[in-house]
């Protein structure tokens, strides 16, 4: 089987979603039932991704003539999945752990309040809190290193590891206190690890 262009190509683990949206570009023109069984995936979480990409204007559904019942791309944004709601509204949760994760690759070292400053956009805001929390996970996991220490009046300056950078997706905080790097599909931190 011949290699997928460049373009066409994702890192890491590939989630539903992004299964559904690499067929989809593959596809470019498809049906319901060719892309649940290209992608993979379950019909109920076709549905929804599929209602969600349509609503968004990423996908257009064919109503009438020849390709009546079939789809299309309608905007194709690359490689990454569109993150939209079933109602085709962008999801917003994780933008500001995605913009200190770019931010950091690029600045190599920083303290957490330099970060938070340099990662905010307008209208997304990173709170130095945050930022905080998540420096202090990625450096438990080996992404950032200490250069300078915290002390009465300044903070800890960190630098980034350059080689534990898999890809353009931010390592994840999950609920039990994990670091899931999404590019690597694998939990990559514990906190049994440091017991």
């Amino acid at each position: 089987m011949a290699r997928k262009p460049i373009h066409l190509q994702a890192f890491g683990k590939l989630q539903p979603r992004d299964r559904i949206w690499a067929a989809i570009r593959v596809m470019g023109r498809f049906r319901r039932d060719e892309l649940c069984r290209r992608a993979k995936v379950e019909e109920g979480t076709l549905d929804t991704y599929l209602r969600g990409l349509v609503a968004a204007g990423y996908v257009r559904r064919v109503r009438e003539g020849l390709h009546a019942g079939s789809y299309y791309v309608n905007h194709d944004v690359g490689v990454i999945a569109p993150r939209v709601t079933r109602d085709g509204k962008p999801v917003t949760q994780g933008d500001r752990r995605e913009a200190m994760w770019r931010t950091m690759k690029i600045v190599k070292n920083f303290t957490a309040t330099e970060l938070a400053m340099k990662a905010s956009v307008e209208g997304k805001v990173v709170d130095v809190a945050d930022a905080k929390c998540y420096v202090g996970f990625l450096a438990k996991a080996g992404y950032l290193i200490a250069i300078a220490a915290g002390k009465p009046g300044s903070q800890a300056r960190w630098r980034f590891v350059d080689a534990k950078n898999a890809g353009p997706r931010a390592p994840q905080i999950q609920r039990v206190k994990h670091v899931y790097d999404p590019n690597l599909g694998v939990v990559v931190w514990h906190p049994e690890a440091n017991a």
